[in-house]
């Protein structure tokens, strides 16, 4: 990568960096499986955290916010 410049997406900055965790949304993880096979078969799925959109209420003043974030996978490299 020429220097100064950084990858736009997650999943080229996991690839830039190798980072030991990497936390994703399932578009995120999609990105990388597709566009880097080698680096995510450097990695193993320790979580999930799923949510249900249903049960959390962001409500406060009359102010109300959309849950988009409601699912993410916990990726750890496993060491060589």
């Amino acid at each position: 990568m020429p220097s100064g410049q950084w990858p736009r997406h997650l999943a080229g900055i996991v690839n830039a960096l190798r980072p030991t965790y990497a936390v994703m949304r399932p578009r995120e993880l999609g990105d990388l499986q597709q566009t880097y096979p080698a680096v995510v078969a450097a990695y193993r799925v320790i979580d999930r955290i799923q949510v249900d959109k249903s049960a959390v209420d962001l409500s406060f003043m009359g102010m109300s916010y959309y849950v988009s974030d409601n699912d993410f996978t916990i990726l750890r490299r496993v060491e060589e």
